[in-house]
């Protein structure tokens, strides 16, 4: 039974520093560090038989939507950016899958 995808928001290396400055939290200070967290998490996700998606963002919509859509950029507010944007887009438009 196919299950709904689970969408990870994924910036682009050249990007990540704006990404880091726009969120209210604080995200992993270099891309590097991302990249060695977030790839083994969904790494587990897909051996769990999900189907994971890749969103990249482009960082000024992400900031904008996280504000208007939960008044801050945090986890919660870009993982529901994430969900939103992906379900948007055909499943191969800018992913990494």
């Amino acid at each position: 039974m196919p299950t709904e995808p689970v969408y990870v928001l994924w910036p682009r290396e050249e990007d990540y520093p704006r990404f880091v400055a726009a969120c209210s939290d604080k995200p992993l200070p270099t891309y590097a560090e991302f990249v060695a967290r977030a790839e083994p998490l969904v790494g587990q996700l897909r051996a769990q038989g999900a189907e994971v998606r890749i969103v990249q963002p482009d960082i000024d919509d992400m900031a904008r939507w996280c504000r208007q859509n939960c008044g801050r950029v945090d986890t919660q507010a870009r993982a529901r950016y994430a969900a939103a944007v992906g379900l948007e887009e055909p499943s191969d438009k800018g992913s990494l899958n």
